[in-house]
């Protein structure tokens, strides 16, 4: 394999497209915003175009996309609807190998590389929305048409109108509540009112109650987290608070929470590296 394989993070806010040479050395060649209104025919545009460019073509393309995946093609996704029927195999304009999956699932096979052999482990991740990859006693655990994870779709309120984890403790509302309108918008500890700071952890603390669901069924060994809603300060803290007092006490001792020590491009080379394991 001669050419390099391109691994692509397309989330909420930004679509992240990485060249991966033959020896592992990994480049991102092109970062750049998305929106809600973000269609499939824009995202082709721009992986044709900064593919196109390449010297080499590539042995192997792997995209990792927010939703619900099935054979190639894109079935749902909240914080992309226009990607909703999107089969990028039949648009990205390359005669290679084009997989398609989860985004959480890409981090997952990538941080799992670190990961004890038989390990039971959760990756999830925070961003626009919240999704979680699951891997039990080693093997990736996927559901019965490959949807399992969909942690910000879990209900938070018996009563009352329809109210998610993804409502309450995502980084696309927790954006909203404090009124900012883009993702990549500087917001250290210096700009942290205390009014933002409570909205913080009250975001934070929701997901804790979602991290302890998780330990309280599946009994992970490992927990691990990513995405950047991590970065607002305090949520990390509120939802590992929140976490220890909903789970079961023998349970939280047996389980690590950890943040991925991967940076910004996680998820691309996670989907570049299980395109490379299909070739």
């Amino acid at each position: 394999m001669s050419g390099p394989m391109i691994g692509i993070d397309i989330g909420g806010s930004k679509i992240l497209i990485c060249v991966i040479s033959p020896s592992g050395d990994i480049c991102v060649k092109f970062s750049g915003p998305t929106t809600l209104g973000t269609s499939s025919e824009d995202l082709a545009g721009v992986i044709n175009d900064v593919i196109g460019q390449l010297p080499n073509p590539p042995v192997a393309i792997g995209i990792a996309v927010p939703g619900l995946v099935q054979d190639g093609r894109i079935v749902v996704s909240d914080v992309l609807p226009k990607l909703s029927g999107w089969s990028p195999a039949r648009s990205v304009a390359f005669k290679c190998p084009i997989v398609v999956l989860n985004d959480a699932e890409a981090a997952l096979v990538e941080a799992a590389t670190g990961l004890p052999q038989g390990s039971t482990a959760a990756m999830v991740m925070v961003g626009t929305g919240i999704g979680v990859a699951l891997q039990i006693e080693g093997r990736i655990f996927r559901g019965a048409r490959g949807w399992a994870g969909e942690l910000g779709s879990v209900p938070t309120s018996p009563e009352g109108p329809l109210v998610t984890l993804d409502s309450v403790a995502a980084g696309g509302p927790l954006l909203c509540e404090l009124g900012i309108e883009t993702a990549g918008t500087p917001f250290g500890p210096d700009r942290v009112t205390q009014s933002d700071r409570t909205k913080i952890e009250r975001a934070g603390r929701a997901l804790g109650f979602g991290l302890a669901t998780l330990i309280n069924i599946l009994n992970p060994d490992r927990i691990i987290l990513g995405g950047g809603t991590f970065r607002f300060p305090g949520y990390l803290d509120s939802a590992l608070e929140a976490t220890r007092i909903r789970s079961l006490p023998q349970l939280w001792d047996a389980c690590v929470i950890e943040m991925s020590s991967e940076s910004e491009a996680l998820v691309a080379r996670g989907a570049a590296k299980h395109a490379r394991s299909l070739l």
